[in-house]
């Protein structure tokens, strides 16, 4: 039988069954090729469309490229000035077999897309008003951080809270004390530049007439003035109430009739003179005088000393006044 003898004889078409047609005249079959060794196929191949005669050679060759040799000729090529290789030649140079580009099937619109016409982003941006609430805007692409597009972008709200009362008042609020407290500071500030004096009663005053002042010691005026006003048979005079120790204020003791120091136990008569205790000297003595009313005047800036192993001034004049 034909079919069992060797598969290299050449067939004769007429030897072929015939396929029957629709016509009813028998159709010859399809011409058998003979096959083609492997060596063969390796040396014909036929440039496919896209890839130039010169790569076509370099893929006869046999010789699989890298990736790194490819990128090479390229570099290669730009700076001889020669076209750079396509997509289909660097596929054959790798040896990679060449993938069909896959179809989009079309997206099926909605038939009344078709029908409503849509404004275009500039008609929305001008016609739009902004609202203050609702979805926030979305970007294409990552923003950059701390920008108020990452902000919308990240799905946070980009405009601030509701206009209504509430936060109106809140927001006076806040206003309010941010106010009051610069006012405050600044205040502060501005005294820091303002002498601090100290606010003492006047050196100089009146207190009252002689007559009013009976024999001894009065103390009505230590609290106000710190003075006593002493009395004898023939004077007049005002004890500054000062121990000459430390500078302590003695307490005059009517029991004892004599002044006594609480600090370090300096004592002294009822004219003020030293007799126990450390303190060097007696105590000092204000000026005074008679006003133009008749009153006594008292200055106790002006104060008279006796000071230790020294003259008294107490016999000066304004030291004491006549009885």
């Amino acid at each position: 039988m034909p079919w069992e003898s060797d598969s290299t004889l050449p067939v004769s078409p007429s030897s072929l069954p015939s396929t029957p047609t629709t016509s009813g005249v028998p159709a010859p079959l399809a011409t058998v090729a003979s096959p083609i060794l492997p060596s063969a196929a390796a040396a014909t191949v036929t440039p496919s469309a896209g890839i130039r005669e010169e790569v076509a050679k370099l893929v006869v060759e046999g010789k699989k490229w890298s990736k790194s040799a490819v990128a090479a000729e390229q570099a290669r090529r730009g700076r001889k000035g020669l076209p750079p290789l396509t997509d289909a030649e660097i596929t054959a140079l790798l040896g990679e077999p060449a993938t069909p580009e896959a179809t989009v099937p079309p997206v099926p619109t909605p038939a009344t897309s078709a029908s409503v016409p849509r404004p275009t982003a500039a008609a929305a941006s001008v016609t739009a008003p902004v609202a203050r609430e609702g979805e926030s805007t979305r970007y294409v692409g990552r923003p950059a951080v701390g920008t108020s597009k990452a902000v919308a972008s990240a799905g946070v709200r980009s405009v601030g809270p509701k206009d209504n009362e509430i936060n109106r008042q809140r927001r006076r609020l806040v206003w309010a004390s941010v106010a009051a407290f610069l006012t405050a500071w600044l205040l502060a500030f501005f005294r820091f530049f303002l002498p601090r004096a100290l606010f003492e009663p006047a050196s100089t005053f009146k207190i009252g007439y002689p007559e009013e002042y009976g024999l001894g010691v009065d103390t009505k005026w230590q609290q106000k003035y710190r003075i006593w006003v002493d009395r004898t048979p023939d004077r007049l005079f005002v004890i500054y109430a000062r121990c000459t120790h430390l500078g302590c204020t003695p307490d005059w003791k009517p029991s004892e009739n004599k002044f006594k120091c609480p600090c370090h136990g300096s004592g002294y008569d009822s004219e003020g003179v030293n007799f126990e205790g450390p303190a060097p000297r007696p105590m000092d003595r204000a000026h005074v005088e008679r006003s133009a009313d008749g009153q006594i005047l008292v200055d106790v800036s002006r104060l008279y000393q006796w000071p230790k192993g020294q003259p008294s001034q107490f016999n000066d004049e304004g030291a004491f006044l006549s009885a």
